[in-house]
């Protein structure tokens, strides 16, 4: 089974508690890819990087298993690069530059997927785009994030809520944190979130809330899931991306949506377990932590 996901690959540098910061690969592309390459996905990341993206990167991506065919790098710009700082109150997000956006030409020679994730982090897929992937692809999954971030001039991201709609119409999974949330639909209780969320958007929305878990709507019905205690976390970067296709993998093999749930949060578990896209699970591995989650996802009243 192929899985694509298209967005830029970043530079990372990571400030968590007790671990050294240093330069790592990252981005939607990197996390969901690789999240999918260990439940035995073929990954085929759609990416463009920059001149200063370092050679020995690229070489870890590949001999990890992905797909590098259809990386481009810009010799006209820098890679993206975050900051991301971790603390008390939360985590601070800093975009310190931005590659150029992917366009319809990076996806003309990509074979048909029965599985793709848009992974955009900072506006980098459009709706052309964003259409070139539809006709590609069986099934898409969307995180909004890179839709709907801003930058500051220091680079701080925040997110104001606006998306064209379009956008949503492409997609057959809609994936969002409660802060994205929140951002878009105005409201600061969950389930009225859910209720406009609704009204903007038919198809599967997955709204995650941290260590609270995450929440599932497909219609009316509403599905609850824990998050997966791993033993110790060490950073939280990528959780969602590893989440994201974690689910979309196992809907389409099973279409069994509370297994979905329960292999998504096992999957975004492994993840935390290490500094960047260090750690993660094998296929195994994530369906035992789900079969411990798998009765404790209950429905709820919406």
């Amino acid at each position: 089974m192929k899985f694509s996901v298209v967005g830029h690959t970043t530079i990372d540098l990571i400030y968590v508690a007790d671990h050294p910061t240093r330069p790592t690969p990252g981005g939607s592309a990197v996390y969901s890819s690789m999240t999918a390459l260990r439940l035995n996905c073929e990954a085929i990341p759609v990416s463009k990087v920059g001149y200063d993206f370092p050679d020995e990167f690229m070489v870890w991506l590949s001999k990890s298993g992905l797909n590098t065919s259809f990386y481009v790098r810009d010799l006209n710009s820098k890679t993206t690069r975050f900051k991301l700082i971790y603390g008390a109150n939360g985590r601070i997000l800093k975009l310190l530059s931005l590659c150029n956006p992917i366009t319809p030409r990076e996806l003309e020679n990509l074979p048909k997927v029965e599985l793709a994730h848009v992974g955009s982090v900072a506006g980098e897929v459009g709706l052309e785009t964003l259409k070139a992937l539809r006709v590609k692809s069986h099934l898409i999954s969307i995180d909004v994030q890179g839709f709907i971030r801003r930058f500051k001039e220091d680079g701080e991201v925040y997110e104001d809520g606006c998306l064209n709609h379009e956008i949503l119409s492409n997609a057959d999974v809609v994936k969002l944190s409660m802060r994205e949330a929140k951002a878009l639909t105005g409201a600061g209780e969950i389930m009225e979130m859910l209720k406009r969320l609704r009204k903007l958007y038919n198809g599967i929305i997955l709204l995650t809330l941290g260590e609270a878990g995450s929440l599932c709507m497909v219609d009316r019905r509403v599905l609850q899931a824990p998050s997966y205690k791993p033993p110790k976390v060490v950073d939280p970067t990528g959780a969602g991306d590893s989440f994201t296709a974690g689910f979309t993998v196992e809907f389409f093999r099973s279409s069994d949506l509370k297994w979905s749930l329960a292999v998504a949060s096992a999957a975004s578990s492994f993840v935390t377990e290490g500094y960047g896209p260090s750690r993660f699970g094998l296929k195994d591995e994530v369906y035992e932590r789900a079969g411990t989650l798998i009765d404790k996802i209950k429905e709820v009243a919406f």
